[in-house]
């Protein structure tokens, strides 16, 4: 079973405000946002990161390290979701339109020019130094790309139905207007944008239906990347929390691995990764290990869907034996030792592969083996 999250709060969305401003504000507040991606790393198959101007490959850098962000390319961890283009409210019954903005010289602004191009802006942007065109050889092919004006009536539509239809969703956002094209709060020419989470905004209708359409964004991402799971850092996020678990069944993964941290008493990984007191690799190796691989499959099977039953799957794990455990190990080291005794010149090695055999043989695949070795990670350094 393969596993693949949306990390939409890893999307710094574009704004009109300075570029510069943008990155910290989420470096300050974004936390949250690189302990989930650090968690995803041992809870995934592959992170889905979505984005308009690649900032998230900025803060993925800058946070983590040119090296740290490589291996998890190389690896088949991390990939790209690119949305050319941005959403905004538009004036005189325009209502929600995408939009793209050329500068003077007649390029395009970031967010919404060629793919090559807005990745050497998002590393060229930043202070350190960078390997820029082996992150553009890796980015480019793990990044897919789609126009938002291809998918901008879907969203518009969607959108509008989601208020029109709930009586909820008109009342926590106090919209009383039924044309959805001409709501208060804009003048004729005038257009409204949704700046990201961390932005501030009027807090009136139309800031509503933006969030709530950027929302929309981010399930369509999440559909057509085929995720299973998603974090998002909307605002409404738990508003549209059953519409979003049709497409995205396991929204609650995060919440159920921090109860089974607190029932296994493991350490804090995300943050002693970001203290760089684990390196990235170890914990690639170990998530790509056999164990890494039972674990995940484990998890989504018994515990991602639904918190309550995280302490039921983890008292089941712990009460079973695999059932290789249970074959006599005299008579497997026996097996073991004879059919390697009938390969010539074998007998100085016997001993060594007799002990790693029986010891993974015997011990079977249980998940429990790699929590015991991912507390073990973070108390060796």
């Amino acid at each position: 079973m393969t596993t693949n999250v949306l990390a939409a709060d890893m999307w710094p969305v574009f704004n009109f405000g300075s570029s510069n401003t943008r990155y910290q504000k989420f470096l300050e507040n974004g936390k949250s946002a690189f302990e989930k991606f650090i968690e995803s790393i041992l809870l995934h198959d592959q992170i889905i990161v979505p984005t308009d101007d690649f900032m998230s490959l900025s803060v993925l850098l800058g946070g983590l390290g040119e090296k740290p962000v490589c291996k998890l390319i190389d690896n088949g961890i991390l990939r790209f979701f690119r949305i050319q283009g941005a959403l905004a409210y538009m004036g005189n019954g325009g209502g929600i339109k995408s939009y793209e903005i050329n500068k003077k010289d007649e390029t395009k602004h970031a967010f919404c020019a060629p793919l090559e191009e807005t990745i050497n802006w998002a590393t060229n942007g930043l202070k350190i130094p960078l390997d820029t065109k082996k992150i553009l050889d890796l980015v480019l092919p793990v990044t897919r790309e789609i126009k938002l004006s291809k998918i901008n009536d879907e969203i518009k539509n969607e959108t509008y139905m989601d208020v029109l239809n709930s009586e909820y969703l008109r009342n926590a956002f106090s919209i009383r207007n039924t044309d959805m094209d001409r709501l208060q709060g804009i003048g004729s020419s005038n257009i409204r944008i949704y700046g990201g989470p961390y932005s501030k905004d009027s807090n009136d209708e139309i800031s509503a239906v933006l969030k709530l359409a950027h929302a929309n964004i981010e399930i369509k991402v999440a559909e057509m990347a085929g995720c299973q799971d998603s974090s998002t850092s909307s605002p409404i996020g738990r508003l549209l929390k059953a519409k979003a678990e049709r497409t995205i069944p396991n929204a609650e993964y995060h919440e159920s691995f921090s109860i089974l941290t607190q029932i296994a008493d493991l350490p804090d990984i995300p943050n002693a990764v970001i203290d760089k007191k684990v390196n990235i690799d170890d914990l690639i190796r170990l998530r790509n290990s056999r164990d890494g691989e039972q674990f995940r499959r484990w998890f989504h099977e018994n515990c991602s869907s639904d918190p309550i039953n995280t302490a039921k799957g983890y008292s089941s794990l712990l009460k079973s034996i695999p059932e290789s455990q249970k074959f006599p190990l005299k008579a497997l080291r026996f097996i073991t030792t004879q059919a390697i005794g009938l390969i010539p010149g074998a007998g100085l090695v016997v001993g060594a592969i007799d002990s790693f055999l029986v010891d993974r043989v015997a011990r079977g695949t249980s998940p429990k083996y790699f929590l015991e070795k991912l507390e073990q990670s973070v108390k060796e350094n």
